[in-house]
């Protein structure tokens, strides 16, 4: 198979999905959404939450749309590892960070379970990103071998479970929250990329269907405070989950969208230097010990201010985070060129393989 050229559409859509989970954090652990009173900042404050929230449901649809490369279905077990390492380091840094600047904050146990972040569930999207990432063979190979009736049927079966989960959590999707839901992300990333669908329909299409589906989840939320109908506050947040079909459709004409996208070289950098630090952005600033301590009600203080001032203080504070963040994650890619991790990871990678190959011969004598 011919090697494919980098999409920096798709690695700016990386970008922009890391930064609208920051905002969502902003809003959320900060305390805004939770503390707007007056029905224009309440709007204002649900309008950034509606339109960041396809976030998670954008990373996730990327590394199907990414990973899918026909018949090489499977994933380096280097990549693997190197996530882990890197999830390890800031797990265990961040702990250490915040025990030499308050003590009582971090109890030993809490230490112990720094050093086993999968096990203690450190942080509950790189859990079900593992997850997807070790169905990933399997779910590529289904979409390398399926007819093109096959994968639309699949497609129809994501888009009813996603209809259904709104009135039940019939398929324990945990409202987006699970393994379940992100292998079905990876899914319709990899029947994406197959079918080539971002090239059959137009960037018109793509904001059409995304503004349409943004406006159905938000509304209910923007007119509540306004007409206090007993149906709206029964139903506002309704849409506003991760498995909804509104973020799901929006999520996918971001996907679509973005892939059209072109970038002069000199933008191909700047995008590669952001890109690449993306997962450490929110490994580092949804920490739990860095959430709690800095993150938890620090923006309250803005809903006493306009709702336009209040807008541009959500998306400053999420600008920061992620230009901080990924200055800081540079100094964690230094220090594990400094300590070869890379070459860590190459020898546990042929020492598994060699492992899993010597079983299953072993397996096939008997």
């Amino acid at each position: 198979m011919a090697k494919t050229q980098r999409n920096y559409g798709i690695d700016l859509l990386r970008i922009l999905s890391i930064f609208m989970v920051a905002v969502l954090h902003v809003s959320g652990h900060g305390g805004i959404l939770v503390s707007v009173s007056s029905p224009w900042d309440r709007a204002t404050a649900w309008f950034l939450e509606t339109l960041a929230f396809p976030a998670v449901n954008c990373f996730v649809l990327i590394s199907g749309f990414v990973g899918y490369r026909g018949e090489k279905y499977t994933p380096k077990l280097q990549n693997i590892l190197s996530i882990f390492f890197t999830v390890l380091f800031y797990s265990v840094s961040m702990c250490a960070l915040v025990q030499l600047l308050a003590p009582n904050a971090v109890s030993l146990q809490d230490i112990k379970n720094s050093f086993l972040p999968l096990l203690r569930g450190q942080y509950w999207f790189y859990s079900s990103y593992l997850g997807v990432y070790l169905l990933s063979p399997f779910l590529n190979f289904f979409v390398y071998k399926a007819s093109a009736k096959q994968l639309y049927i699949s497609a129809l079966v994501v888009a009813f479970i996603s209809l259904s989960s709104l009135e039940a959590d019939a398929f324990t999707l945990s409202y987006g929250y699970s393994v379940i839901w992100f292998a079905f992300l990876y899914l319709l990333g990899a029947i994406l990329k197959k079918q080539d669908v971002p090239a059959r329909i137009t960037g018109r299409t793509c904001v059409l269907v995304t503004a349409g589906a943004f406006l159905l989840t938000w509304l209910p939320l923007a007119l509540f405070p306004l007409t206090q109908s007993a149906f709206l506050q029964g139903h506002a947040g309704y849409l506003l989950t991760y498995n909804s079909p509104t973020v799901l459709l929006m999520a996918i004409g971001w996907l679509c969208l973005f892939s059209k996208i072109t970038c002069r070289p000199v933008w191909q950098k700047v995008i590669a230097f952001f890109s690449t630090s993306a997962f450490s952005v929110y490994l580092i600033h949804d920490n739990r010990y860095i959430r709690e301590l800095f993150m938890r009600d620090t923006f309250v203080f803005a809903v006493q201010y306009p709702a336009p001032v209040l807008a541009l203080i959500v998306i400053g504070s999420a600008a920061a985070i992620l230009v901080l963040c990924t200055l800081l994650d540079k100094i964690r890619i230094f220090l594990f060129r400094i300590a070869k991790v890379d070459a860590v990871t190459d020898w546990l990678a042929r020492i598994i393989k060699t492992a899993v190959n010597k079983s299953w011969h072993t397996l096939c004598k008997k």
